[in-house]
């Protein structure tokens, strides 16, 4: 995570070492965060912060394994719980609606990557399923008990 925090900080060192080694890095990022130690001690701190962070890099593929990295980050809920503190649902959702034009032709290069990530931030983080929905399916339990019945 270092080191893409520090291509993230730095955008002329992200040229100089080149996007492949930042794409391999996220690679790498996502598959270790896969093991559930690694996925709780790679985001103490500000883990999460720094793949966020990573969102506002120019290059389309960047941001869709930043997305695959948050999506393996989320399989808990309370990281699903500090993304989604950290407004990654917005700015998701808000690359997911950005049109790019590649070859002359506007598309939608983050749906289905931004739909899977959004999904599985929904699934482990409940009060934020229900802030973006607006209900929550009958077999969701809140730990807490709580449950708009939507009368």
């Amino acid at each position: 995570l270092a080191i893409i925090e520090s291509w993230t900080l730095n955008t002329d060192t992200a040229k100089q070492a080149g996007l492949d080694t930042l794409l391999y890095a996220l690679q790498t990022v996502a598959g270790c965060i896969n093991e559930g130690d690694t996925r709780a001690n790679a985001c103490i701190g500000h883990g999460h912060a720094v793949l966020l962070n990573t969102l506002g890099h120019p290059s389309i593929e960047v941001k869709r394994h930043v997305m695959a990295a948050l999506t393996v980050c989320a399989q808990s809920p309370e990281n699903a719980m500090d993304i989604c503190n950290m407004g990654a649902i917005e700015s998701i959702t808000a690359l997911q609606q950005t049109p790019t034009r590649i070859a002359g032709v506007h598309t939608f290069p983050f749906a289905a990557v931004a739909s899977q990530t959004i999904s599985k931030l929904l699934a482990n983080n409940f009060s934020a399923k229900y802030w973006h929905s607006g209900k929550l399916e009958a077999d969701d339990r809140i730990s807490d008990g709580f449950y708009e019945f939507g009368v």
